[in-house]
């Protein structure tokens, strides 16, 4: 669907999301001064027992996407400051904000969500898309409706922490290039220049080669003298110490 076709005015982006798994949170920013048109928040967002990139997207004003994709290579809090919203009336002081995570969820995960703003108070529902299809067979696809589910923190208070079950399932990490490619379809909203940005950012953490761990250089070094003495150990010998190699870095932090 090219970016003409879009309803602006509507729940405009659940047609090229759709596909993929993802949180929809909305946001109320209430007891304001009605003079306050453009809101500043933040976003505290901590993930643990997940690890890939965490996508999110939001529309800012009524003609301008915001987005970016954060690296959660292990359980980390993310600031993500300086978030602009400007509603196209005072009545209208309310945002679909989308996260969208690539790739893997532990049974044992927690979500934790903080968003502040200096000048609004804030409160939001926690809502979470899957989607759900029937393979009646090879050919043919019969799509099921399917509704957003709110989910309700297993701890409330300053820190909301939530948890998704095993029906949830992460996007696979490589179809982070799936939603850049939708967001091309809307480059009227996002700007070339933020999705070149976005593609570059991506290829540097989908595809950087980084230098190995010390502690996997002592491993390939351990593998190298075996490999010099083989020759002159027996078999048991050889065993038992690649069980020494592999019980001693087993242990280590």
């Amino acid at each position: 669907m090219s970016s003409s076709q879009i309803p602006r005015d509507t729940f405009w982006i659940y047609q090229f999301i759709e596909k993929f798994s993802h949180f929809f949170i909305k946001i109320k920013f209430e007891e304001t001064p009605s003079s306050i048109n453009s809101i500043n928040f933040d976003l505290k967002l901590k993930v643990e027992g997940f690890k890939g990139f965490i996508f999110y997207i939001y529309k800012s004003e009524i003609d301008k996407l915001k987005f970016d994709l954060i690296n959660n290579p292990t359980n980390q809090m993310h600031k993500i400051s300086n978030l602009n919203f400007i509603p196209k009336d005072i009545s209208a002081r309310v945002l679909d904000f989308f996260i969208i995570p690539f790739g893997l969820f532990n049974n044992d995960n927690q979500i934790s969500l903080i968003f502040s703003s200096p000048d609004f108070q804030i409160k939001f529902q926690f809502l979470v898309w899957t989607p759900s299809y029937l393979f009646k067979n090879i050919k043919s696809i019969i799509k099921i409706n399917n509704q957003y589910v709110e989910l309700k923190p297993i701890y409330e208070g300053y820190n909301n922490f939530y948890q998704v079950e095993n029906w949830f399932k992460a996007n696979e990490s490589g179809s982070i290039f799936q939603m850049i490619n939708l967001l091309t379809e809307v480059d009227e909203f996002c700007g070339i220049d933020n999705i070149k940005n976005l593609i570059s950012r991506t290829n540097d953490l989908v595809f950087s080669k980084s230098e190995p761990e010390d502690q996997v250089l002592n491993i390939i070094n351990d593998l190298r003298n075996l490999k010099k003495k083989v020759i002159d150990i027996s078999k048991e010998e050889i065993i038992n110490t690649i069980e020494n190699i592999i019980n001693y870095y087993s242990d280590r932090e």
